[in-house]
């Protein structure tokens, strides 16, 4: 559920389970470990800030009021479009901020993937 959405945007994900398979997947002792990177290589730094904001035209938006939606430095998020692009092995450095507040919660959302 969508606690930002209206209308048709509120219920976004719905999961049908039509059959029973069976489940070799297994979870693993410990976490995988990861690399420790140099800062000092870094390539470049970016900074990205995600906030809401009003999204341009949907076509399949049905309501007259402007629609609010997830912005990346001010552009609507775009899942077909590539904002950004690196180069792989290469270090970088990147900064993310939000002023995106949970609905149940007085914390800044926390961005899927980041490490705190």
């Amino acid at each position: 559920m969508n606690e930002l959405g209206e209308g048709r945007t509120i219920n976004v994900l719905r999961l049908c389970v039509d059959r029973t398979e069976s489940d070799s997947s297994r979870i693993p002792d410990r976490p995988t470990e990861l690399e420790r990177l140099n800062p000092a290589t870094a390539v470049r730094r970016r900074d990205l800030h995600f906030r809401m904001g009003d999204m341009p035209s949907m076509p399949d938006h049905d309501g007259g009021a402007e629609m609010k939606g997830r912005l990346i430095d001010g552009r609507a998020f775009d899942p077909s479009r590539p904002d950004l692009t690196a180069r792989l092995g290469e270090v970088e450095i990147w900064r993310l901020t939000t002023n995106i507040q949970s609905s149940d919660s007085s914390a800044p959302e926390p961005i899927p993937g980041a490490d705190p």
